[in-house]
């Protein structure tokens, strides 16, 4: 083997297959002659030498040295070896050169083939710079991109490449930018002896002067550049004949050429030559005239004219009848409207608009037409930019799908997005709905077909076909589904983190949540796959587990998943600290009510680490973020909240530009009784208040927090004060009082009763008049006014209920039911409802029977009898709603007494019964109050539904506590008995564990 050659028949054979051991030899004396291979051998072997084995990193070093011993010894042994081969020795061996050889290398080449003029000769064509700059960039050089530049100022072997060649030169060049100028002006000059002279333009095709401008044009000289315009347009479009000769493509490449060059008067005159002709117009095609159009760009009059000229010829021609419409693709049609947008007047939109639905969605012939979900999409998009209204455009979606069938052998694709489409009918849609669910059911709907849609177009069908399906629809869907992809635990678990999730968003759309969760819970049981998951949706997987209605249920789930977060995330501080804030909280919600004891100290204590004003850096100044953070840490320990919220608290440098409510609420979570530092930082607080409010008012919310935090810490001057700065900044002067809306009306009526500034001896007239403003404005609400929160009692003083009281009547004189509530509150906590109820009797005895203002009075009746000392009776107001009821005529009056019995029957926990009385109404109503008393049902209904749902969970909740509290005792008793041998009396016990434990 001392004179292997890897030319050799048995040395390439050998090389391919053992590699490693060809190596080894060269370790037991049999060492490869590498001098005498030739550099076809060594790229060989540099190729087939692969793998770790330390004999292979040996060989290939050597192969290193051979080269750099041979052939980078002068310029001439360097050109011996062809620039490709050196581009591949570069890539083959690049990890056995070290930084210094890389450099050496490529010193080397460059200097071989670039410093002198015999290198620059042999790069005569090229593909070989081409490789030498691959070689010089594979080594690292940063003199590669210079090389094009030198090849070309430095030699004159490119002047006699080939067109081809010369645009590939040009493209290398434009690469360079500034360092590639004067080659690029010198390929230039050459392209500009050969191929510019009259007779020689042509020899080159329009595509190729598109090349040589894009990457060329930008380098040349004004003047240079109206030379190659005017010889280019005159050899291919020097006549009118000679312009509309040209092929489409062909006109869009002049016209692209001519705008590189900055020629628009040349690009203007080919519009003219284009267009000036009406017989050579009329002989475009729709093609020609797509690609002409796309070239008419600009303001220019010629250009406005030829857009005209074509919007014109497209009426008349293509829009002549429904065939010829046809004859142009929704495609092209789309892109015509677009581009003639601006010439297009009024009526030509009208016009066209009418053409295109006449054409394609009035007859079966024009709705085959549209093959694809593409070709309806551009239809809708036409039309659209024509300026039909969205009922129309779903017209054409609903006839489409009604009139035709050849969509429902669509990819699902195209399929889904139809569906998408027809979803966003409503009623329009329900009949193309029905058909698109049946088309659905029939091709996809089974073991053997739900498959071939992915999750992906499942969740978009769901969603956008789910209102059309009934519950036993939607159930057989969601169940068909769910076997096809996570029939079992196994099967859920191969599914992607994103697969999953589309599956759960289907069966929500399906109202099929616990099979969602159940599925979930499978996958989480009978799996490890979901182990692999990245962290958010390990976090999602948990936010679904731990919804309110499935807690109960998925806690074995959610255990598993406890003990994989814990085990991979809790190891140590500086893995909890990889685990973004939002994430701990989210798992923290989702985890806490299944945490051991032990547990939850683990978690306390790993997270108390991250929690730290130092660790939470990253959040920056967002003192908003680490407020909502603090419910989340309370839940493991409540101590630990607390010492946190009053740290952050502490870092002042966090304050400016912080929300106040957010620097508020963690004022409230540090306060405790034995801390002297909260006082301090309340102080702070307070005094940065005081200071950004002189700059800045504070809002209503703002203020409302800080009075909030200052009741909590005990502080209720600074709590006062803080409510009269929001009554300043509500309705301290005439216009804000003017404007109030109920809301604020009620939060501050709220914040003066909760610190003590309501009373007989506390006269607020500016709350007074505002509450006169909203009621004369008609803005306080009646089915709010009485509530506990909007009551009264801010109305202390005898002057202002009375200002209110001026306020009761309206225009008409009939009371407002708003302000009426109001002032019964006002005047049972003051102790005079006795001469208001008088009062309210009086008007109820004045006013005429079978008239609105004797029903707006009993409705105020019904309301005070309701709130009398020590029997407030709520089913009083149904009592005066029910007579108003009798007396209403306005529609108005009459819905209001419908609404009163609605509260009414919701107040008192009897949804139920409330929603069946106004079904018995329904008939004396029509249109908008139809409308309006249906809406008030399906509250009822949803409220009924929330109650009947609540009770059941609290009966299922009583049950497992009584049944927790029996297994407890039989425990008990199980120990006594066994402790005290009575054998029969503990084998009756286990039993009976056994049977509550369901074993």
């Amino acid at each position: 083997m001392s004179k292997l050659t890897i030319a050799s028949l048995a040395g390439i054979f050998f090389l391919a297959i053992a590699p490693a051991t060809w190596a080894q030899d060269t370790t037991d004396g049999n060492t490869p002659d590498w001098s005498s291979m030739s550099a076809d051998d060594l790229l060989w072997a540099a190729r087939n030498l692969t793998g770790d084995d330390p004999n292979v990193a040996a060989a290939r070093q050597s192969i290193v040295d051979q080269l750099s011993a041979r052939f980078l010894t002068e310029a001439t042994a360097t050109r011996s070896i062809t620039c490709h081969y050196w581009r591949d020795f570069s890539k083959c061996l690049l990890t056995e050169l070290s930084v210094q050889q890389r450099g050496q290398w490529a010193g080397k080449i460059r200097a071989a083939y670039v410093q002198d003029a015999a290198g620059l000769a042999s790069l005569k064509t090229e593909p070989a710079l081409t490789y030498l700059i691959g070689a010089l960039r594979e080594l690292g050089d940063p003199q590669a991109a210079a090389v094009a530049a030198t090849f070309t100022l430095g030699s004159t072997a490119w002047q006699s490449w080939e067109a081809t060649r010369l645009i590939g030169l040009a493209r290398r060049l434009s690469q360079f930018g500034n360092a590639g100028a004067d080659a690029r002006l010198a390929v230039s000059a050459t392209v500009a002896s050969r191929y510019l002279p009259a007779g020689s333009v042509t020899s080159l095709s329009l595509s190729q002067w598109r090349d040589l401008t894009k990457y060329l044009g930008s380098d040349l000289s004004a003047e240079a550049k109206a030379q190659w315009a005017a010889s280019i347009a005159q050899a291919f479009a020097g006549s009118g004949e000679a312009a509309v000769s040209l092929s489409a493509k062909d006109t869009e490449l002049l016209a692209a050429i001519l705008s590189q060059l900055d020629a628009k008067d040349l690009a203007t005159e080919l519009v003219a030559r284009l267009t000036g002709d009406s017989g050579a117009l009329q002989s475009m095609s729709a093609g020609q005239l797509i690609w002409a159009i796309r070239g008419f760009v600009g303001d220019a009059p010629a250009m406005k004219a030829a857009r005209q000229n074509i919007a014109d010829l497209l009426t008349t021609k293509f829009l002549a009848d429904n065939a010829a419409t046809r004859s142009v693709s929704c495609g092209r049609w789309i892109e015509f409207v677009g581009r003639l947008s601006e010439e297009l007047t009024d009526e030509q939109r009208g016009l066209w608009a009418g053409k295109f639905r006449a054409a394609y969605a009035q007859d079966a012939a024009g709705l085959a037409s549209l093959k694809t979900g593409t070709d309806l999409d551009y239809l809708i998009r036409a039309l659209g930019k024509l300026g039909d209204k969205e009922d129309d455009l779903n017209g054409v979606v609903a006839a489409f799908v009604k009139g035709t069938t050849h969509w429902q052998s669509w990819p699902p694709k195209e399929v889904v997005a139809l569906a998408t489409r027809i979803a966003r009918l409503g009623e329009l849609g329900a009949a193309a709905r029905e058909i698109l669910i049946t088309t659905v059911a029939s091709r996809y709907l089974s073991a053997e077909t739900a498959k071939s849609l992915a999750l992906g177009q499942w969740k978009s069908l769901a969603g956008a076909l789910a209102e059309g399906l009934s519950e036993d629809a939607k159930s057989q869907w969601a169940s068909t589904v769910t076997q096809a992809y996570a029939g079992s635990g196994e099967a859920a678990g191969a599914l992607a983190p994103t697969d999953v999730q589309q599956l759960i968003t289907a069966l929500d759309s399906l109202a099929a949540r616990d099979l969602a969760v159940d599925t979930l819970a499978r996958l989480v049981n009978g799996s490890t796959s979901w182990h692999s998951w990245d962290l958010d949706s390990q976090v999602w997987l948990t936010g679904v587990l731990a919804s309110p209605d499935s807690r109960e249920a998925t806690k074995p789930a959610r255990l598993r998943i406890l003990e994989r977060i814990t085990a991979t995330y809790m190891l140590t501080t500086e893995e909890v600290k990889k685990v973004p804030l939002r994430q701990w909280a989210s798992l923290v919600m989702g985890l806490h009510d299944v945490m051991p004891d032990e547990t939850t100290t683990l978690w306390a204590q790993r997270l108390r680490g991250i929690f730290s004003s130092a660790a939470l850096a990253a959040l920056g100044a967002d003192v908003k973020q680490r407020r909502a953070l603090l419910p989340v840490i309370a839940i493991l320990d409540d101590k630990m909240k607390t010492g946190l919220a009053l740290s952050w608290l502490k870092d002042y440098s966090l304050w400016q530009g912080s929300p106040i409510e957010a620097l508020a609420g963690l004022a409230r979570a540090a306060y405790r009784d034995d801390r002297d530092e909260t006082t301090q930082v309340l102080d702070e607080l307070h005094a940065h208040c005081v200071a950004r409010h002189a700059t800045q008012p504070l809002t209503l919310s703002e203020c409302i927090a800080l009075r909030d935090t200052f009741v909590r810490a005990g502080q209720m001057p600074r709590a006062q004060q803080w409510v009269w700065v929001a009554c300043d900044v509500t309705i301290g002067t005439a216009t804000r009082r003017a404007v109030v809306d109920e809301a604020t009306v009620v939060k501050l009526s709220i914040a003066l009763n909760d610190t003590g500034m309501s009373g007989k001896t506390r006269d607020h007239p500016e709350f007074a008049a505002a509450r006169a403003a909203a009621a004369a404005r008609g803005a306080l609400d009646p089915r709010t006014a009485g509530r506990p929160k909007c009551r009264g009692e801010s109305l202390g003083t005898a002057s202002m209920r009375q200002t209110v009281r001026d306020a009761l009547l309206d225009a008409s004189g009939n009371p407002r039911l708003g302000a009426a509530k109001v002032l019964a509150c006002a005047y049972r906590m003051y102790g005079e409802l006795k001469p208001w109820r008088d009062y309210v009797s009086q008007q109820v005895a004045a006013a005429t029977d079978g008239q609105d203002r004797k029903a707006l009075w009993l409705l105020v009746k019904g309301y005070t009898d309701s709130v009398i000392p020590d029997s407030q009776n709520l089913l009083r107001v149904e009592v005066g709603a029910t007579m108003a009821l009798g007396h209403a005529s306005a529609d108005a009056v009459r819905i209001l007494a419908v609404r009163e019995l609605a509260d009414s029957y919701e107040q008192t926990s009897r949804p139920g019964v409330g929603a069946s009385v106004i079904e018995s109404m329904k008939n004396q109503f029509t249109g908008d109050s139809l409308a309006a008393i249906e809406s008030m049902q399906e509250n009822l209904l949803k409220r009924e539904e929330a109650r009947l749902l609540r009770t059941q969970r609290e009966k299922a909740a009583a049950a497992a506590a009584r049944k927790k509290a029996l297994l407890a005792y039989y425990r008990k008793c199980l120990t006594q008995a066994t402790a005290g041998g009575d054998l029969a009396e503990a084998a009756k016990l286990q039993a009976a564990i056994a049977r509550l434990s369901g074993q």
